[in-house]
């Protein structure tokens, strides 16, 4: 038995229209074989991710919760559900942290080449 097809109508929704560039400069694709990556972060209630960056460019939706982005100087930026932004490749480093009650998460999509870390390991 084949089942009729239909055809529903568009339900797509652009992320960027809010988006925060954390960086003036201007992003660089890395060298070789492309890949694309995408990441499900879940931080619980009080964590946070140590001191790192990034090799490659990401762009974050934050799905869920407070999360903040600390730099070492203790600047602080504040994301919440609905917010996007990009952190290019050479971003300072920076720690990531739930900021707010219960569990946050964010989808994290990365331009990247095989082999290629997503995230770097920082020394404070």
């Amino acid at each position: 038995m084949v089942l009729p097809l239909r055809v529903l109508p568009q339900t797509s929704k652009c992320f960027l229209a809010r988006q925060k560039h954390l960086r003036v400069t201007l992003f660089e694709y890395p060298d070789g074989a492309s890949e694309m990556r995408l990441f499900r972060v879940a931080f619980p209630e009080g964590t946070s991710f140590p001191l790192h960056t990034h090799p490659s460019p990401l762009l974050v939706f934050i799905q869920q919760g407070k999360i903040g982005l600390v730099k070492p100087n203790g600047k602080t930026h504040v994301f919440m559900p609905g917010d996007t932004f990009v952190i290019a490749d050479k971003t300072p480093a920076h720690t990531m942290e739930n900021m707010g009650l219960g569990q946050a998460v964010m989808m994290v999509s990365v331009v990247s080449v095989e082999g290629m870390e997503t995230v770097v390991m920082a020394q404070p």
